[in-house]
């Protein structure tokens, strides 16, 4: 044994100083280097691989079930405590709520996001033939999957590119279009920014139906009663303290008459919007995610304005794009006479902007070079929206031809 304090004239004998050198031997041979008297710094490259890749393990569990093994002659923790770090390439992709275990200690949980109110996993928050990434948390008994493993920044990039969403696209149902939609799996982050969920499945919902969880589930709050004609819908994902993700719809852009109906569901992310028709049907549409951002497409164009005489002054023009929120607008506009051999000069812009007076050729707006050929002077534009879902129009001249209108045909929008 080892003396706790030495005094003058004590004499240090072999067994004193055999295992500090024990220790040091084990330190470099676990590191799997070979003891060489000729070699000064093997101890310094021992803890400089410990440091390096000490954490990494070798996966011999199941899905759901991780166990790590060390590699080579790596000795591993006695006990977990707060910061310990592993990292590992799972030889199985995980299906739902998982554990993870060092050899020789018991499973504990494995979790994702915060450390305060860490959540279960669900499918695909683990990968084969990726690192995954995994720190302990005393505080709450389980290891926490880092937001750096690739199972989880991969989305977050996607997900930035798209406005804190990534696909989740809103369809018409193929079968019974007029009355139910799907929203693909995909990933989002919730309105508050509290973290990132994964919708795992395709869901089917109901507009006509009064919201109820899961696939073929109703998506109208109770307090809307039956669905209104002509009527913006919004399309909302909405999360519970599980982590599970639904759907449901509601006229409020905060969600407050869904979340009312939908008891557990906290969080929300607006993520499309459905139109009615004068019939309650939803109008068909085609939802598309692009590197320009979420895109809609309306199945059929809408002519929003038709306007005669024409709008000589400022004019505020409602078009088919959602309310409440700006977009971009895809549309076409213009004129169709043939009363000025000079041009009837015409814009459209976000209400925003300044007004002045269009002139054909002014090099600012649009303008229709009419000519003495009968003919519509027309252009195709993108130009954002306001809140009500409109934009500001303005010509040069009236037109004299009772038949001749200045006219907006919308053709769908960007978020």
């Amino acid at each position: 044994m080892i003396p706790t304090s030495w005094h003058d004239g004590d004499t240090v004998d072999a067994e004193h100083f055999n295992p500090p050198y024990a220790e040091l031997e084990n330190l470099v041979t676990d590191s799997g280097q070979s003891l060489s008297e000729l070699n000064n710094h093997q101890a310094s490259t021992a803890s400089a691989i410990y440091a390096g890749a000490g954490d990494y393990y070798t996966d011999t569990g199941a899905a759901n079930a991780y166990i790590l093994s060390p590699t080579g002659s790596l000795q591993t923790p006695l006990a977990f405590r707060d910061g310990l770090r592993v990292r590992f390439v799972p030889a199985n992709a995980n299906t739902g709520a998982s554990t993870l275990a060092i050899s020789g200690l018991s499973a504990v949980p494995l979790k994702k996001g915060s450390v305060t109110a860490p959540i279960g996993l669900i499918t695909g928050d683990i990968i084969t033939n990726y690192v995954v990434e995994a720190v302990y948390c005393a505080s709450a008994g389980c290891f926490i999957l880092s937001p750096y493993s690739y199972s989880q920044i991969q989305p977050i990039i996607n997900i930035v590119a798209n406005n804190g969403i990534n696909q989740m696209l809103v369809s018409n149902d193929p079968t019974t279009p007029n009355s139910k939609f799907w929203v693909s799996a995909g990933y989002f982050i919730d309105s508050t920014m509290s973290g990132i969920f994964h919708a795992i499945n395709s869901i089917q919902k109901v507009l006509t139906s009064t919201w109820t969880a899961g696939t073929g589930g109703g998506a109208l709050p109770l307090s809307l009663g039956t669905i209104s004609p002509s009527t913006w819908y919004h399309v909302f994902a909405i999360v519970n303290a599980a982590g599970n993700v639904d759907y449901g719809v509601d006229t409020s852009l905060t969600a407050t008459n869904l979340l009312a109906t939908a008891t557990g569901y906290t969080k929300y992310l607006q993520i499309g919007d459905l139109l009615t028709d004068s019939s309650s049907h939803i109008r068909p549409f085609y939802m598309y995610q692009s590197t320009a951002g979420r895109s809609v497409l309306w199945q059929s164009n809408f002519t929003d304005i038709a306007l005669h005489p024409y709008p000589t002054t400022r004019t505020l023009c409602t078009l088919s794009t959602p309310l409440g929120i700006p977009v971009i607008a895809y549309i076409s506009y213009g004129t169709g006479d043939n009363d000025y051999l000079n041009g009837n000069g015409f814009y459209v812009l976000n209400p925003n902007q300044a007004d002045y007076v269009p002139t054909a050729g002014s090099g600012k707006g649009m303008f229709g070079l009419h000519g003495s050929v009968t003919y519509d002077a027309g252009v195709v534009d993108n130009v954002l929206t306001n809140n009500s879902s409109q934009v500001a129009a303005r010509t040069q001249y009236a037109s004299t031809q009772v038949d001749s209108k200045f006219y907006i045909n919308t053709f769908g929008w960007t978020y």
